[in-house]
């Protein structure tokens, strides 16, 4: 996340609360877990390529920032759900500081997530009251979904994320925001054969594409700030 410590909620800030000395809710489930609505755990790759070619080095850059987004509730993935009726509950609690992830079980099928906070952060002393720092729906394989995260302790939009999967061709798309305004987006693209892009955008304009093979060799395009392209290069 492109993100200002002090004001935004950032996905490091959250993996830190749900890593740091987290301890595991014991509630087992009130009712059957067969139908348990799956964690989103969208994984974008890069390039096959283990050379440290200065453009691959900034392509798994951006890359892993759109990975952050999908990657927050992961940890929560070792809690036991509780059902009741089409909601599930993950509940962890870091010492002083309770985190509730909630899916609840939509007309169309799809879910709607919500992670709340609440009580008081042991890292750096913030306190929360049933703040919610990340929402979002799924579809009920969740290979498609949206999400945005907020500002802390506030409801002011700090990032949107969306993907989805079409004829086994994934694109996701991180949105970061300053003052409640989406500022640029990157895109990246997976194919089935592990091609892929990756584009950056400033506002709507175009600063940064690359492209790679299967095989994981690609090109890379930068662009001023009016679209017109300034460098290429190449990576094997």
């Amino acid at each position: 996340m492109m993100a200002n410590s002090g004001k935004f909620i950032s996905v490091t800030f959250a993996l830190i609360l749900l890593a740091a000395g987290c301890s595991k809710n014991e509630s087992s489930p009130t009712e059957s877990q067969s139908a348990t609505p799956p964690l989103p755990s969208i994984v974008f790759k890069g390039p096959g390529n283990s050379a440290n070619d200065p453009s691959l080095v900034l392509l798994r850059s951006y890359v892993a920032n759109v990975n952050s987004f999908a990657t927050t509730v992961a940890p929560l993935a070792l809690s036991t759900p509780v059902q009741s009726g089409g909601t599930w509950e993950w509940t962890y609690i870091n010492k002083t500081l309770t985190l509730l992830l909630t899916a609840a079980t939509q007309t169309d099928g799809t879910y709607l997530w919500k992670l709340m906070f609440n009580g008081v952060d042991p890292v750096d002393g913030t306190t929360y009251d049933h703040w919610l720092g990340v929402d979002g729906t799924t579809s009920a394989d969740g290979k498609t979904g949206s999400g945005k995260t907020y500002v802390r302790n506030k409801t002011q939009v700090s990032s949107e994320f969306n993907w989805a999967t079409t004829n086994n061709i994934l694109t996701g798309t991180l949105k970061p925001y300053i003052n409640g305004i989406a500022f640029g987006q990157t895109v990246v693209v997976n194919n089935p054969d592990n091609s892929g892009e990756l584009r950056v955008y400033t506002g709507s304009v175009l600063v940064y594409k690359a492209m790679w093979q299967t095989n994981g060799s690609g090109q890379w395009w930068s662009y001023d700030a009016n679209g017109a392209q300034t460098s290429t290069g190449t990576w094997m």
